[in-house]
């Protein structure tokens, strides 16, 4: 097996060569790490098939979510700079936050703008307070 190790600022392969330059292989299958430039700008594939990623973006972002109904839930939204429709969004909740509010789900609906569904599980209104809540951004 062969490994790779990155440290500081590092390109691999050309920023205008659209020729996939393989970083390492396993078991002489494939290319499990390919950088490339597909012409829209480089991107990561992992794995032979696999989609490419051209970044990634993470960080904290405050969620305040809004007085919700007994068994109901709503609809909000936040703002992360620099999403996009299409970019993919994770949304990790403190562990701070009400037993009664279940996270469902998260999109990016906008420019700059996410989102996130909150149900309500209690039988009274529940009114969740801001919290710092982790991202994890892949933009395809």
């Amino acid at each position: 097996n062969q490994s790779l190790t990155v440290s500081g600022t590092t390109q691999l392969g050309s920023a205008t060569s659209q020729t996939p330059t393989n970083v390492f292989s396993q078991d002489n299958t494939g290319p499990a790490l390919t950088v490339a430039n597909y012409g829209t700008g480089p991107a990561l594939q992992v794995g032979v098939g696999g989609d490419g990623i051209k970044e990634i973006l993470h960080g904290t972002v405050t969620v305040n979510p809004p007085n919700i109904g007994a068994n109901s839930s709503a609809t909000f939204t936040v703002t992360i700079t620099g999403v996009v429709p299409g970019d993919r969004i994770f949304l990790t909740p403190p562990d701070g936050l009400e037993a009664d509010l279940i996270f469902q789900g998260a999109a990016v609906t906008s420019a700059n703008t996410v989102t996130i569904r909150i149900r309500n599980l209690s039988g009274s209104a529940v009114d969740g307070a801001a919290l710092a809540w982790s991202y994890l951004v892949i933009k395809p």
